[in-house]
């Protein structure tokens, strides 16, 4: 919209009092959008100049902001999305707020300013891109255990984005109970044998999720610990249970003394 030097008489006709000469400033401004010849005597030109992110990736927000300087107060603001399934603004009403990138492409964000009566259009233009695949890792220290061994499970953030929380679970296998440690980092001790199979999730400050990421131990048996046998006794005797022999020793002479066992 332009305005004619028909339309400043008209603007410099209702300003006789200080009100209506700001609402005839703002008005001039909005109809002439900077172009000062068409500005009454004593207005000064408003400067609607709309600053937006040069790039985001979907999901990610940034501030906007009308970067205005108002002599007489702009009322109306209202900031728009083109196309409109591009994303959304915190408080479009707001010269100042944040836009959030929902939709890969170029955006047009427009903000209208106006008085109620005159406005103008200006605009800035975002590159949206992808989202940026949040990724994460999981090892496993040792990773074939034996039972009663103490296992230490690491999930560490791999992405080009950076996944502040980071969650180890148990997906398969025996029950292990899982003690967390520093971010990423759980213990476990496996007290029965098999293939328990754990699972880590990372997730950004903006609440994006990893693709989750799995590593299974092979927990075998400890060697068998338990008691033996009694072995056979010297001199021929059958061995008691406590390894004992129960014949006797020979003296020499062919004749069998047995042996003392009692007090």
């Amino acid at each position: 919209m332009y305005a004619t030097r028909g339309d400043r008489y008209k603007i410099e006709s209702m300003a006789s009092t200080p009100r209506s000469r700001a609402l005839a400033c703002v008005r001039a401004a909005l109809l002439a959008a900077g172009v000062a010849p068409l500005l009454p005597g004593g207005c000064t030109s408003i400067s609607v100049a709309p600053s937006c992110p040069a790039e985001l990736r979907v999901g990610e927000s940034g501030p906007v902001s009308a970067n205005e300087r108002d002599p007489g107060g702009i009322p109306v603001y209202r900031w728009e999305a083109v196309p409109s399934e591009a994303g959304t603004f915190e408080n479009p009403d707001e010269p100042e707020t944040t836009f959030q990138a929902l939709q890969e492409g170029t955006v047009e964000l427009r903000l209208i300013a106006g008085d109620g009566l005159y406005q103008i259009t200006s605009s800035c233009t975002t590159v949206v891109r992808g989202a940026t695949a949040v990724a994460v890792s999981l090892t496993a220290e040792p990773a074939a255990p034996t039972t009663g061994d103490t296992v230490t499970l690491t999930c560490r953030s791999v992405g080009e984005t950076q996944a502040t929380g980071l969650e180890i679970t148990q997906v398969a296998g025996p029950r292990i109970a899982l003690t967390p440690g520093t971010t990423g980092v759980v213990t476990l001790v496996p007290l029965i044998a098999g293939s328990p199979r754990f699972q880590c999730v990372g997730t950004t400050a903006d609440g994006v999720e990893s693709d989750p990421v799995f590593v299974t131990l092979t927990v075998s048996a400890s060697p068998d610990t338990g008691d033996g046998d009694g072995g056979d006794g010297d001199g021929g005797g059958d061995g008691d249970g406590d390894g004992n022999g129960g014949g006797g020793t020979d003296d020499g002479g062919g004749r069998r003394k047995p042996r003392h066992t009692g007090p």
